[in-house]
């Protein structure tokens, strides 16, 4: 499993809770600066080109399992998501990382199901 970290920084207390609860390695971090968005261009591009920061091809988007730190801005993390759904042809399973080093683990196909977190 890869995580692609858009969010604040993860530390290795979060990678190995993450590891508990999907049951698998996490294989690789990779942390892209949502930060660099800038209000004075367009959103569309701009979220494109930081995606396209993770350098990966389209095999190898496609044949990896993902977890999403989202950044807080909200406009930011939905065009991320949808771009990365465009990628992926699926919606990855996002991070939520709660205080105190918890995180959650929330697959959006299964909302409404229950959800692995560690307090």
């Amino acid at each position: 499993m890869v995580v692609l970290n858009f969010g604040s920084p993860l530390y290795p207390a979060h990678v190995r809770r993450i590891q508990r609860l999907a049951g698998t390695p996490v294989r690789q971090v990779i942390d892209i600066d949502a930060r660099a968005i800038r209000d004075d261009e367009p959103l569309p591009q701009q979220v494109v080109a930081l995606v396209d920061e993770a350098g990966l091809t389209p095999e190898e988007w496609a044949a990896t399992s993902w977890v999403v730190h989202l950044p807080p801005n909200g406009a930011v993390a939905g065009a991320l998501l949808v771009e990365l759904y465009r990628r992926l042809g699926r919606f990855p399973a996002l991070l939520r990382v709660l205080p105190y080093g918890g995180v959650e683990i929330v697959d959006l196909a299964d909302i409404g199901a229950p959800v692995l977190r560690s307090a």
